[in-house]
């Protein structure tokens, strides 16, 4: 579920320089640093290592359209404390939150 550099090059980009899939279903590249991320209703997958080494991140809001989480997604992300996880979630990929 890695973004590919095609995805990322047609990418819809959000007012914060989140890059979403031109659908908006899935959510490829966010900036570091905030503290807190709202992702779009609507988005069902979150790429491989979005949120990746985030040392800033403390608070993630999910939809509740969400259904997977790519690997590593959340990795090394130390101040997100907690994470509610939306009923249609049904694939996590490995070290999604180590």
């Amino acid at each position: 579920m890695k973004a590919t550099e095609k995805e990322l090059a047609e990418a819809w980009v959000d007012d914060l320089g989140a890059k979403y899939s031109q659908d908006h279903s899935k959510l490829l590249q966010v900036p570091q640093g905030g503290i807190s991320f709202n992702i779009l209703a609507g988005t069902t997958t979150i790429a491989d290592e979005v949120f990746w080494g985030d040392k800033e991140l403390q608070e993630i809001d999910l939809p509740l359209t969400l259904t997977s989480i790519g690997r590593g997604a959340f990795a090394d992300c130390n101040r997100l404390k907690s994470i509610s996880l939306p009923p249609l979630v049904t694939r996590i990929e490995s070290y999604a939150f180590d």
